[in-house]
Order: C-alpha cells, then sequence, then structure tokens
C-alpha cells in the first residue's frame, strides 16, 4: 500500500500543470545563470590576465623598495564552480560580511540562489493540497478505508511529492554542470564532483523541509486556499525575513559604540591626549634634572646660553644634554606605547563587540533552514567566508615569502655594488615567487559543513514529526 500512495502522489504531482510550469521555470533561470555566470566567470579570468601582465611590467621597469608592495596584490582566478555558484564578490564584501551576511551571497542569480528561493516556493506549491485538497475532493475518506496507517499514508505522500521534485532536480542539476563544463571552461574532477555532492544532497534536504512543512499545514486546515496562505506566509517568513532581519534584532540586543565615536577617542589619544602627557612628563622630567644638577628654576630648556652665562662649561653643558636627551626619548617612547595601548584597547573592544553581534546575527538567523544552506553550498564550493579566510591567509604567506625574498635581493645586490642601496633604486625582481591560489581541501570544506548538514537534517525531521502527529489528529470527513 505504501508503495500505492507514493505512487499516486507521484502520478498526480507529474500531470499537474504547476509540475510543468514551475519546472520550465526553472530550467529557464537555471540555464540563464550558467550563462550569465560562464560570461562573468571569463570576464574576470581576462581581468585577473590583465592585472598580473600590468604587474610584471610595473616591477620589470619600477621595481622600486618605495613601490613594489602596492603592485604585487596576489590575484586569484575564479573557482571552478562559479559557473554554477556565485558566493562573495569581494573583499570589501568579506569585510561588511558581518552587517547582513545573505544578503552578500543571494544577490546574484546562480544555483543556490534558485533552489533557496524558487525551488522552496515551488515545494509548498507541491504540497499545499496534498491532505485539505484531497479531502475537499473525497479521495481521502477512500483512501482511509484501506488498511493502511496514517504516517503510513502520510510518508507515502512525502515520498512521492520528493521525487516528483528531486529526479527533476538532480536531472536539471546535472544539465546546468554540463553546460558548465561546455560554456564556461568548468573542470569536472573528483573534488568538484564531492563538492557538487554535497551541495545536491544538502539541496534535498533543503527542499524536503519545505515538503514536510507543506503537508504539516495541510494537516492543519480543511480548505486548500487557507493552506496556500498559511504557507506563503511561513515562506516569507522564513526565506526572506528571518534571515534578514536576524543582524537588526542582533543590533538591538547587542548594540554597537559608534564607531566614529570611536575614532574620535582614538584621534584624541593620538594627538590632545598625547601632547598633553608629552608636556607633562617633559615637565617633569626637566624638574629633577635641574634639581639634580642644581640648575636655577629661570634657566629655559635647551638654551645653551643661558647655561654658558652662568659660568658652565662646555663639558658640563654637553653632558646634561646628553643626558636629558636620552631620558626624553625614553619619555617619549613610554608616552607613545601608552597612547597606542589605550587606542587598541579601544578598537580591541570595539572588534569583540562586532564579533558578538556577527555571532549573534548568525544564531538567530539559524531559526531559518535558509541560512545553513547558503552557508553550507557556498563554503563548499569555496566561496564564502572561509574561502575568503582561507585566500587571505595565503595571502598573508606570500607577502611573508615576497618580503624575505626582497631583503635578500637588497642584501646581494648591495654587496655587489659595495653600498647601500637607495629606496628609489631598481632592483631585479624577475626571480620573484608567484602567487599560487590553492583552493582549500574538499576533504577540510566538507567537514566545515557537517554542523550545517546537522541542522538541515534536524529541521527536516521536526517538520516531519509535526507533520506527521498534525494528519494523525486529522478529520478526514
Amino acid at each position: 500500500m505504501f508503495g500505492l500512495v507514493v505512487k499516486k502522489e507521484l502520478l498526480d504531482t507529474l500531470k499537474s500543470l504547476r509540475f510543468t510550469i514551475g519546472w520550465l521555470v526553472i530550467l529557464v533561470l537555471v540555464v540563464a545563470a550558467v550563462l550569465l555566470l560562464s560570461a562573468d566567470v571569463q570576464e574576470r579570468n581576462e581581468r585577473v590576465r590583465m592585472t598580473l601582465q600590468s604587474q610584471d611590467k610595473f616591477i620589470s621597469e619600477y621595481a622600486h623598495t618605495n613601490r613594489i608592495w602596492s603592485m604585487i596584490e596576489p590575484q586569484k582566478f575564479p573557482e571552478p564552480t562559479e559557473v554554477l555558484f556565485r558566493g562573495l564578490d569581494d573583499i570589501d564584501e568579506y569585510n561588511s560580511f558581518f552587517s547582513d551576511p545573505l544578503a552578500k551571497l543571494i544577490s546574484h542569480l546562480d544555483v543556490i540562489y534558485i533552489v533557496a528561493i524558487v525551488l522552496s516556493l515551488l515545494a509548498i506549491i507541491f504540497t499545499y493540497d496534498a491532505v485539505c485538497g484531497e479531502r475537499e475532493d473525497g479521495t481521502l475518506k477512500l483512501l482511509h478505508t484501506n488498511r493502511i496507517s496514517r504516517a503510513t499514508i502520510l510518508l507515502g505522500k512525502l515520498v512521492g511529492a520528493w521525487v516528483a521534485i528531486g529526479v527533476p532536480f538532480l536531472a536539471v542539476f546535472l544539465f546546468a554542470a554540463i553546460l558548465g563544463s561546455f560554456v564556461g571552461g568548468m573542470t569536472i574532477s573528483a573534488a568538484v564532483l564531492i563538492e557538487l555532492g554535497v551541495i545536491c544532497l544538502a539541496s534535498l534536504l533543503y527542499i524536503g523541509f519545505f515538503l514536510c512543512t507543506g503537508l504539516f499545514v495541510s494537516s492543519l486546515v480543511r480548505h486548500s486556499g487557507t493552506s496556500i496562505l498559511i504557507l506563503l506566509f511561513i515562506w516569507v517568513l522564513f526565506v526572506l525575513v528571518a534571515p534578514n532581519a536576524s543582524p537588526i534584532i542582533a543590533s538591538q540586543i547587542s548594540p554597537l559604540p559608534s564607531v566614529g565615536a570611536a575614532e574620535r577617542e582614538i584621534r584624541m589619544l593620538v594627538t590632545d591626549y598625547a601632547d598633553r602627557r608629552r608636556n607633562e612628563e617633559i615637565d617633569k622630567m626637566r624638574k629633577e634634572i635641574w634639581q639634580e644638577y642644581g640648575v636655577p628654576d629661570s634657566i629655559e630648556w635647551f638654551n645653551r646660553e643661558e647655561f654658558v652665562q652662568i659660568g658652565w662649561s662646555a663639558e658640563r653643558i654637553d653632558e646634561m644634554f646628553a643626558i636629558a636627551r636620552e631620558r626624553l626619548e625614553e619619555t617619549m617612547n613610554r608616552v607613545r606605547q601608552e597612547q597606542n595601548d589605550k587606542a587598541q584597547a579601544i578598537r580591541d573592544e570595539l572588534n569583540r563587540k562586532i564579533e558578538a553581534q556577527s555571532s549573534l546575527a548568525g544564531l538567530i538567523s539559524l531559526s531559518s533552514p535558509m541560512p545553513p544552506f547558503i552557508y553550507l553550498a557556498t563554503d563548499t564550493a569555496g566561496l564564502g567566508l572561509r574561502g575568503e579566510e582561507h585566500f587571505s591567509q595565503e595571502s598573508g604567506n606570500f607577502y611573508q615569502q615576497m618580503g624575505e625574498y626582497v631583503r635578500q635581493r637588497t642584501a646581494e645586490l648591495q654587496r655587489e655594488l659595495g653600498r647601500q642601496i637607495h629606496f628609489e633604486e631598481h632592483i631585479d625582481l624577475s626571480t620573484r615567487p608567484r602567487f599560487q591560489h590553492v583552493q582549500e581541501p574538499i576533504g577540510d570544506r566538507v567537514i566545515s559543513a557537517l554542523p550545517y548538514l546537522g541542522h538541515l537534517v534536524i529541521s527536516l525531521l521536526v517538520a516531519l514529526i509535526l507533520a506527521v502527529v498534525a494528519y494523525i489528529r486529522y478529520d478526514v470527513r
């Protein structure tokens, strides 16, 4: 009987007009996304090549020690699957990620966007009348004349709807990958296959949540019109409101101090406060030295002529001035360090509160299954926040390597010339190390995505349990 329920639900879905229209729309969107992203990838590939050529030309002609650092910024070509997925655009968006991460990750039409928005909506359209619609038609009461449990009936409806949406999704996903390899030049490797497989699995779990939610609501109400309205409200709440409202809610719960006020306080530390503390310390030091050497208070600071007038010898004046300069340098360093410590404390506190608000916004966004799916897909593809952190680490290692190379080349040239190198003298850097971006291993990316995968599984199970309980209590008459 379970197989018959699955077959009936599957055939009813396949014969419906919404199935044909829904998948036609998705196919058009997927093709458009792949074509647009392929064109964008080609453009960015060309831009990176031109940038690298400009860097080589500049360094070959103007490789001065005070200029090369502005022209060796690491460049990376698009990741293999960027013809299908699109994550963070650039480092500016990465820096502002905490303010609204999802807006940075779904701002472009790609396969992730289509699954997160369109397929989730299609899932509730497939199931909004799965129970209440059959009650209205009278077929639900007839189905219950057979000796079959309600849980079995509901699971049969879920499996039938899942197959009806999952199989076409896998076919469209496979078509998108093939199209991306032909049009966008995506190389199909073992890592790419694992990456696509994990994202497919996450997509099916995400879709399954909305299928169960549709069955749950359809098992609560008696009319399909009421069901679709409630489900549209839930969809808007989960897909649009909860993810985008999380930064706003977090900012109210854990407000940040004014960044402008913090910067003004730091500027005060390096200007007015520093001047005041420096003058206080210098005046204190002057009194100590004057007392040690028996200098009258009427003598001005570092006025050599007045010391000569009171009969001091040149040796004694030089001795006191040397001690004064040494103590002055120590005082200036101490005040400067004190000022830097206070400024860093302000920055650290601001960063701590920013991180706390960001973490809170992330936790609030997890009330919806959409953020875990977005984070999982983009991190697995190496296009999310984790990918940017990996690239930043690679860049830092490259700058260290380049710095060591420049020091060695400078030392070699100075030995050859027998003199110091002027900071505007040309240095031959033709043998310099070149930045090579290597994507994070797929195993590490998959492991990092497991918590999000677990979140999707739990969300699906909760929705399924609610649907089963609601259907068991449903009045089929």
